[in-house]
């Protein structure tokens, strides 16, 4: 019964598109275990209009402060927000380093595996940015996929967030036309964690995927 009262909201939904029926639908699969409260109420803290509906978000800030308040939400919400933030970072990366793109990569790859190994290989590509800045002298875009990357293992998550932002609105590259506004990085980030806290897709996931395959055709060719 339940699982068919579910199918029948999300039907209505589909068919209506209205905020109040999705409302529902959310509600119902958090009522037979299909989502998760904390998960909805992150959609709803990201300003998710059906998730807002069923659940309270822990607040209300904006801005830097907002970002910050995806700690409360965990290890998970907090790296995928950093990675949301260094994809969006790294579309304005134009030097020949390749770290802060493999430092984005794999604290992607810890995220479909919170393994040991990865979360080791995501502390090696944060250290091999952190040898670029060292070496070469850095911009955001690198110091920002290494904070992605540092997340899946350091402790003080808040300050990695600060960093980030520091970042991609201060010195993101070379060129000062480049900065990025906060408002970019908090709709980057929303755009990320909606879909994977309502299960309708996982961004993430889909950046592995695409790359796997890029990798295959790569050793075909």
């Amino acid at each position: 019964m339940s699982d068919s009262r579910v199918r029948e909201l999300e039907a209505t939904w589909r068919t209506s598109g209205a905020v109040e029926d999705e409302a529902a639908w959310l509600q119902e699969r958090v009522r037979v275990g299909d989502l998760e409260q904390s998960k909805l109420e992150l959609a709803a803290y990201c300003g998710h209009s059906g998730a807002a509906r069923s659940a309270t978000p822990l607040s209300l800030e904006e801005g830097e402060a907002w970002l910050e308040g995806l700690v409360g939400y965990g290890r998970i919400a907090t790296v995928r927000s950093l990675i949301a933030i260094a994809v969006v970072s790294l579309e304005a990366w134009t030097r020949d380093e390749t770290c802060p793109i493999e430092a984005a990569h794999a604290a992607q790859d810890w995220i479909l595996c919170p393994c040991d190994p990865h979360r080791a290989a995501a502390g090696l590509a944060a250290g091999r940015c952190e040898d670029l800045y060292t070496q070469a002298g850095s911009f955001g875009a690198s110091e920002i996929a290494a904070c992605a990357a540092k997340a899946t293992y350091e402790t003080d998550l808040a300050s990695l967030i600060r960093y980030s932002v520091w970042w991609g609105t201060k010195r993101l590259c070379e060129s000062f036309d480049d900065l990025l506004e906060e408002n970019d990085l908090l709709l980057a980030v929303r755009a990320d964690l909606v879909p994977w806290a309502l299960g309708y897709s996982d961004p993430v996931r889909e950046r592995v995927e695409v790359r796997a395959r890029a990798s295959e055709h790569s050793e075909r060719d």
